[in-house]
């Protein structure tokens, strides 16, 4: 199949199989959790829009009772299971939730919203190619939808496409620049790719900061009290291509002083210790690694311990960034 872009997308291996087929595995393998995508019950239907009211057209009853089959599918308390009658059961419901997509967007070619939400359905039971033809299709249609790009660079990034990927990505964030779910696939997406990104000259040093950066920070300032953004920025600081182990400092420091468990303590002193030790300080970070005793962080103490000795050994200097 050519995309939109003019080759072949990447096909896995179970795309030989029939649709019903493959639409079971995916069924019985559950949501992957490495696709950033919404998560299942983000993409879940809010309960509200379930309940019918006279009020409602024909076309939106159709679309919710499509809806309330969804919903009902992916909380089967059979979907994880693997005997041939919870098989059978997953497969017959599923299709007859895509006759039913079918059928609707044949009604009403011109909806948006169905294209999103039938696009969602096609990729979560393991369709990636109709789902991303769905999603160009909405797209075309109206190309100011943040969900559509994100979806769109979920499937490109899945793909190998990570220049469009990117720009997907970044055109769902500037539609919605507030959306923390937009934020953390692009961080993932610019990690992941950090090699290839750079490489092929897609964002320069530079900019791969300044983007990274954001991903990160402006989750911390949109809920400050959410303790794993901080710990999620702190890390990230030492992924930038010119990383910040001043700010990482600042931030492990206040972490630290946060800590209300034994673990997330040691786990800020270790963190401390390396920035201290990047920044050229050894000394103090002696201090914090002196109070580490847990076993899970045994490694982390033993190489910060070794590379300050090598340190001393060959008289390297490091400094502040």
């Amino acid at each position: 199949m050519r995309t939109a872009f003019g080759h072949h997308r990447a096909r896995r291996a179970f795309k030989s199989i029939p649709a019903a087929a493959a639409m079971a595995c995916a069924l019985l393998s559950g949501c992957s959790s490495a696709k950033e995508l919404p998560s299942k019950d983000t993409d879940a239907p809010p309960q509200r829009a379930l309940s019918k009211t006279p009020s409602y057209s024909l076309s939106q009853s159709r679309l919710l009772d499509i809806l309330a089959l969804e919903q009902d599918l992916f909380s089967d308390p059979n979907i994880d299971g693997v005997s041939d009658t919870s098989r059978a059961e997953l497969i017959t419901k599923g299709s007859r939730i895509d006759s039913m997509w079918r059928s609707y967007i044949l009604d009403f070619p011109d909806d948006v919203q169905a294209l999103v939400l039938y696009g969602k359905f096609l990729r979560r039971t393991g369709r990636e190619d109709a789902a991303y033809e769905m999603f160009k299709r909405a797209d075309s249609m109206n190309p100011n939808i943040a969900v559509v790009h994100q979806q769109l660079s979920a499937l490109d990034a899945e793909a190998g496409e990570i220049k469009n990927s990117l720009a997907r990505i970044r055109r769902a964030m500037e539609l919605e620049p507030d959306n923390k779910t937009y934020m953390r696939q692009c961080a993932f997406l610019l990690a992941g790719a950090k090699k290839r990104i750079l490489q092929q000259g897609m964002l320069s040093p530079e900019e791969y900061d300044s983007l990274l950066r954001f991903c990160y920070l402006r989750p911390c300032q949109l809920s400050p009290e959410d303790r794993g953004a901080r710990v999620r920025y702190a890390q990230s600081m030492y992924d930038l291509c010119n990383p910040d182990y001043q700010e990482a400092l600042k931030v492990w420091l206040e972490l630290r002083k946060s800590a209300a468990l034994n673990i997330d303590k040691q786990t800020a002193d270790a963190n401390i210790a390396r920035a201290l030790v990047e920044l050229g300080r050894d000394g103090e970070a002696l201090n914090y690694l002196e109070k580490i005793d847990l076993p899970a962080l045994e490694r982390a103490k033993r190489l910060l311990l070794e590379e300050i000795q090598r340190a001393k050994k060959d008289g390297l200097k490091r400094g502040e960034n």
